[in-house]
């Protein structure tokens, strides 16, 4: 299935004159898990859904959180060099880390892995029924193994909720890392030092929900959502720091924050005026997922309201964030609804996940359409011809 890239000002989806083609890499109707016992397979509720993923070399890393104790594996991966386009899930590393009585593993939800080949991941089943402590996990992705596992429990605040995170390193010193994890219920933010294996809490205003973008449509279903801050990217390095662009999910503001700032736990909660409103994406850009293109400077975001891709190129408008500098890139009411995460790729590729998160914990899960879909473009031809396309030299 194929939908369509829309150039600067078309909002059509059918019959586009020069649109770019966006394939699906896999898509399920339902997920499928390898699982040896047949009878436990069938078992397996259908109500389960995918939240995050991440991409390395050639496995596809997919999160299924742990909504009910049946998920037998909440950790898992795919190999990218399958002709399958609906493939089983594979448990990563292993079954016996995915066992929820006696693995490490309880609900990952979303993921991110850095320049030195660590997958970094949330794991939170605080909120359901486990009564286990969230945790921060970095796993050595050449071995395999489990290299830190950080308890959260000193953040969880009543209705905590840690359902993100990002990760700022340098190649060159691997020690030097800082992950912040997103707490969109508290709101807070959490910065952990890799390093010091400590970490601290954030607050402040930017990370609470604005209440007049809390309505929601998706698929003919009318919604509620309460909240902050979940979308991360970081830009590129400014000096000795990068930017954190941030957003509640129920917010069409766009906010940031100097790192640096963030790394020190004596000035985290002690600059209030550090934190700077970026701008505003225009009505119904709600969004939980962000992806910053480096190479072109070029940041993604999926428009939960609109099932919609958006996209701001920084090389062409500095600081200037506003409903004139931002576009869309891509639309479908089928096939992008939900979108629940986003990366940039080695190669310079988008990928893409959507989930209709919504439409199956409200109405359940139709088996008859395809429910989840992961999808890849190359950032050059997905920007082609839109307000975001790659800013070019002209010759004299």
């Amino acid at each position: 299935m194929k939908l369509f890239l829309l150039p600067l000002g078309l909002f059509c989806l059918i019959g586009i004159s020069g649109a770019f083609d966006l394939t699906e890499k896999f898509y399920w109707n339902k997920l499928d898990f390898k699982v040896d016992d047949e009878g436990i397979r069938q078992n397996i509720p259908t109500n389960v859904y995918p939240r995050g993923f991440e991409i390395w070399k050639q496995k596809l890393f997919i999160s299924v959180p742990r909504n009910i104790s049946e998920i037998p594996y909440t950790l898992n991966y795919i190999d990218l060099n399958t002709t399958e386009k609906s493939p089983q899930l594979l448990p990563y590393p292993s079954l016996k880390a995915n066992h929820l009585r006696y693995g490490p593993f309880k609900s990952v939800h979303r993921m991110h892995i850095d320049v030195c080949d660590r997958l970094w991941l949330i794991d939170d089943s605080s909120s359901k029924n486990f009564s286990i402590s969230p945790k921060l996990f970095v796993i050595d992705l050449n071995t395999d193994i489990i290299i830190k596992e950080h308890i959260l429990s000193q953040h969880v605040k009543c209705k905590s909720s840690f359902r993100n995170l990002i990760v700022e390193v340098n190649e060159t010193d691997c020690e030097s890392a800082y992950a912040y994890i997103a707490d969109p219920v508290g709101p807070a933010l959490v910065v952990y030092s890799f390093k010091d294996d400590d970490s601290w809490r954030v607050h402040h205003a930017f990370f609470n929900f604005d209440p007049l973008s809390t309505d929601y449509n998706t698929g003919n279903l009318n919604y509620q959502k309460y909240r902050g801050i979940l979308g991360m990217a970081l830009s590129r390095p400014k000096g000795n720091h990068k930017m954190l662009i941030f957003q509640p999910q129920s917010s069409n503001h766009l906010f940031l924050v100097r790192t640096d700032i963030l790394k020190d736990p004596s000035k985290a909660n002690n600059n209030f005026h550090k934190f700077k409103v970026f701008g505003h994406k225009g009505k119904n850009s709600q969004s939980s997922a962000l992806a910053f293109e480096k190479h072109n400077g070029i940041l993604f975001y999926g428009l939960v309201n609109q099932n919609a891709i958006g996209c701001w190129n920084s090389e062409k408008f500095g600081y200037d964030l506003s409903e004139g500098t931002v576009g869309v890139v891509a639309k479908n009411d089928t096939s992008l609804v939900n979108i629940s995460d986003l990366k940039i790729d080695s190669a310079g590729n988008l990928w893409i996940l959507s989930n209709k998160y919504p439409l199956i914990t409200q109405k359940g899960l139709n088996e008859q359409e395809i429910n989840f879909r992961i999808f890849s473009v190359p950032v050059a031809d997905l920007v082609a011809n839109t307000i975001c396309e790659k800013v070019t030299d002209v010759g004299v």
